[in-house]
């Protein structure tokens, strides 16, 4: 890269708040068949830095902002992210927060060997059966 250019910050989105945290672990790896493409310089210092701002929902916890951090870590298997901000963006109901947590994913993460290979398939869903009423 010249000097000249400049690079900005890559910024993920996750906005599924009932999901998101599912798909976490999708970036465990998500590098991985790449690494070899990486220098030495690159892995400890890569051009830009990569930040996931990953919405979900809390339910009956006491301190929602710390269970929010605690299920994103626990979804990258506590691997060791930045966490940059936890912040409350709305009471969705009585018992229910919704928390933004925004980490800087390094890019280790991205090139670690992955528990789970991320081109598994998902089951298929089995097709629902209408019952009839005996009538034709």
């Amino acid at each position: 890269m010249d000097k000249d250019d400049t690079t900005n910050d890559a910024h993920f989105l996750m906005n599924l708040p009932a999901l998101a945290p599912t798909f976490l672990p999708t970036f465990i790896g998500l590098l991985h068949d790449s690494r070899e493409e990486f220098n030495d310089e690159l892995k400890t210092k890569p051009p830009f830095k990569i930040f996931v701002h990953c919405y979900l929902f809390t339910k009956h916890a006491e301190k929602p902002k710390e269970e929010a951090e605690r299920v994103v870590r626990a979804e990258l298997q506590n691997m060791d992210v930045n966490i940059v901000e936890v912040h409350h963006v709305r009471t969705v109901s009585n018992f229910k927060e919704m928390i933004c947590v925004t980490f800087e994913l390094p890019l280790k993460v991205l090139l670690h060997t992955p528990l789970v290979e991320n081109d598994a398939q998902p089951e298929e869903k089995r097709r629902r059966v209408e019952e009839s009423d005996g009538e034709d």
